[in-house]
Parts: C-alpha cells; structure tokens; sequence
C-alpha cells in the first residue's frame, strides 16, 4: 500500500507483488463508511491481481492467459497463432510465472482451455469491476453509504446527496453499478457472505 500526493481514484500497480496506490487527501473527503466501501472495492482488486485487467488491453491480457493455459494444455489451440508462435510467445510468461503459482492455477487454466474466453470482453471486464463493489459493500456493511461513494465516483452523479433525496430510485437507475450493488444487497449470495464474515442481520 503506498500513499501518494497525486492523483485521485486508487489504482493498482503492476509491481511485485501488486501494490494499491491511494491518494490519501483524496480519500479523505469521503466519509469513514465510504472509505470502507472504496478500500474494500480495491483492496479485492488487490487481491485477484485486477491489475492486469485494468492497465493492459484487453486482448492482450486473454492472449497472455490462453498462452498459459497452453503451457498446461499443449492440445489447445489460439486463433492466429501457429505452433512456433505459440512456443515464442509463451516462453516470457513460463520465465515470469512460478512454479508453485502455476500449480495453483493448474485447474483454472484446464477450465479455460476447455470453456474458451468469454464471448464478450467488455461485458467479463465490466464484471470485474462489480466484483469489487459488492466486496467493498461487504466491508463497508453499509449499503447508502456503499451507493454514496459510487455515486461521489462517478462524474456524471457527484454532485448528488442521497441522504438529502426522498426518492432516490430515479438517480440510482442512472448508474449501473448502483443497480447492480442493490440487487447484490438484495441476494442470497450476499446474506450467505455476510454470514461467513460473522455480520449478524441485525447490523445490515
């Protein structure tokens, strides 16, 4: 984690290991409750490696990992890429990866062989994305405070107090990540989460 005097929004660095870059200042203006959710939403990036997501084209980043599932599934095939290419451009990724990570990520990339790559990238990158809001929402505990934050990072929405609103469906609908957040709060998955993290219903 490094604290920095520049920038705004958090952002992860491809350093190794990952780190989460926060503009302390920046975070700051937010409240306690909405710090929760913003750290929580990145410190889950943090710990999947988004990084990789977010900082490099998308193609390159599914090219890379069909390249490692082929170093564990030589059978698979990539489009546009014969047998001498494929050794080539694996080679970087056999050096970057270690073995005891790549044992880890053994049945993963068994998976990926046999599913392919997801049929629409951005929608796959936009899930991510939601991923980290519903694991900011569950450290936050908070879910207007959670919609707060999003809507205060959101450039179109940062002028809005929710608190202030008496129907706030009308401007929630704006944002698909505020949609997205109240159906998670709303799901099964959620409350089973909750549990797990030892929040008792009340505390909701």
């Amino acid at each position: 984690l490094y604290l920095v005097t520049a920038g705004t929004e958090p952002r992860i660095a491809g350093t190794n290991p990952p780190s989460l870059i926060l503009n302390a200042d920046w975070l700051n203006r937010f409240k306690t409750e909405e710090q929760r959710f913003i750290l929580g939403k990145w410190l889950e990036h943090l710990r999947l490696r988004h990084w990789t997501v977010f900082n490099n084209p998308l193609q390159q980043v599914f090219r890379a990992a069909m390249l490692f599932a082929w170093l564990i599934v030589p059978e698979i095939k990539i489009p546009g890429l014969g047998p001498d290419d494929m050794e080539r451009e694996a080679k970087p990724i056999k050096r970057a990866v270690p073995r005891k990570v790549r044992a880890q990520l053994e049945a993963k990339a068994k998976v990926l062989a046999q599913e392919g790559l997801p049929k629409d990238p951005e929608a796959w990158k936009k899930g991510v994305g939601l991923t980290g809001n519903h694991a900011g929402l569950l450290l936050a505990n908070d879910l207007p405070a959670s919609l707060s934050a999003l809507m205060r990072m959101d450039s179109r929405l940062k002028q809005v107090i929710l608190s202030e609103l008496q129907d706030r469906i009308p401007i929630l609908e704006q944002s698909e990540e505020a949609m997205d957040l109240v159906r998670f709060f709303a799901s099964e998955a959620y409350f089973t989460l909750r549990k797990r993290a030892g929040f008792s219903l009340l505390s909701a």
